[in-house]
């Protein structure tokens, strides 16, 4: 128990580290996690890890986590979303938004 208390800790403490850096240090983080959580699933399924339904899955989420941006948002077409104060939709202000694109 004392053990799992002290990987517990130092596994939060691994994780705000790497919150408070951000960039693809925390991409990568939120990666491997789902990869774990992932295999886990599969197991719990009963199927092996390297069956080809859960390489599909591992396939899937490395495609996916490949497309994000920086800051882990990206819109369908390819472009990064970004959701500064400054930009007009971000305000909800469409008007400006549909005057600026005309």
């Amino acid at each position: 128990m004392k053990q799992r208390i002290v990987t517990g800790a130092l596994a939060g403490a691994l994780f705000l580290l790497l919150l408070v850096v951000g960039g693809q240090s925390y991409n990568v983080l939120l990666l491997l996690l789902a990869l774990i959580g992932f295999y886990e699933y599969v197991r719990l399924n009963g199927f092996r890890p390297l069956h080809p339904a859960g390489l599909v899955g591992y396939a899937g989420m490395l495609f996916f986590s490949a497309s994000l941006g920086e800051d882990g948002t990206r819109h369908a077409d390819g472009r990064v979303c970004r959701m500064d104060s400054d930009v007009p939709a971000a305000r909800g202000d469409r008007r400006e938004q549909e005057r600026d694109d005309a």
